[in-house]
This record gives C-alpha cells, structure tokens and sequence, in this order.
C-alpha cells in the first residue's frame, strides 16, 4: 500500500508528505468500502437481528482497527522520513549504558 520512500533533502520531504497523506486517504478509503460491501450484505440477509448486530459491531470494530493501523503505519513512516534530528540526548545516554527493548 505505502511505497517505498527514502530520507532526502527538506524539498523532498513534502513531496513525500503529501504522498504519505494521500496514501492514508486512499487506504483508509478502501478499507470503508469493503467493509461497506459486507455490512450491506449483512443487512440484507435473512438472519437473525440479533445475529445481524453482533456482526455488524464485528465489522465495525474491523473498520477502526484496520484504518487506525494505515494511520500508525504512516505516522512511523513519516518520522523515518522527516531530515529533522529528533533523537534525544537523555535517550542516547541511556541507551549506550543498557539496551532496552519495547514490545
């Protein structure tokens, strides 16, 4: 879904910014309409309301999860990208001392 993008000089950066953005637009686009396909088909079928609901809550829960993931994707992604320097002096010293590891 993301291309490939790597670290260049500052004029590039919001070319690729603008990229990223249009990227999360489209995939998070995507995932609402095939989401939207299966709750249309969800409602149309003979099955139960109750069976109806908690199918669709499934779904819906599918939708926030799948689109906020494109979003974090790109957050992470745009740090890799931005020529700023964000590394922390703090964090750099605590790092050479010990490795630490996040999961």
């Amino acid at each position: 879904m993301f291309k490939l993008f790597q670290k260049k000089k500052k004029e590039d950066f919001s070319t690729q910014m603008i990229e990223l953005i249009e990227n999360v637009i489209n995939g998070r686009l995507s995932i609402h309409h095939k989401y939207e396909v299966l709750i249309k088909r969800v409602s149309k079928s003979n099955k139960p309301v109750k069976t109806k609901l908690a199918i669709s809550r499934y779904i819906m829960h599918r939708i926030l999860r799948e689109s906020d993931r494109v979003f974090i994707k790109a957050q992470i992604q745009a740090n890799k990208l931005c020529p700023c320097d964000h590394t922390d002096k703090k964090f750099q010293s605590s790092q050479s001392q010990e490795n630490v590891t996040y999961h």
